[in-house]
């Protein structure tokens, strides 16, 4: 499909780690997804990371962010700030 170049014109792969589909879990989920796709699609602003929450479901506060990075890229925490708030990661290649 003319390499990693090409197809990531069209096609980008987000890793959700601990995350389970459709339910709360240890992990942050994508927060709001279809917005990076309505954004990609129709404005042309393709996606290089999308945020991902963990919120308590009991009282629906976001209990952590995170950048969910696209692949090959991992979100990295930069040793500043919370480890909770995704403003403090930045995505970069696997050490």
């Amino acid at each position: 499909m003319g390499g990693a170049g090409q197809t990531g014109s069209f096609a980008r792969l987000f890793l959700a780690p601990g995350a389970q589909h459709c339910a709360s879990a240890a992990g942050p989920a994508p927060a709001d997804p279809l917005t990076a796709v309505v954004n990609w699609v129709e404005h042309g602003q393709a996606p290089a990371s999308i945020l991902g929450t963990v919120v308590d479901p009991a009282t629906n506060v976001v209990t952590l962010s995170r950048p969910l990075c696209m692949f090959p890229l991992m979100a990295r925490y930069t040793g500043h700030g919370s480890p909770d708030d995704a403003s403090n990661f930045t995505c970069a290649h696997r050490a």
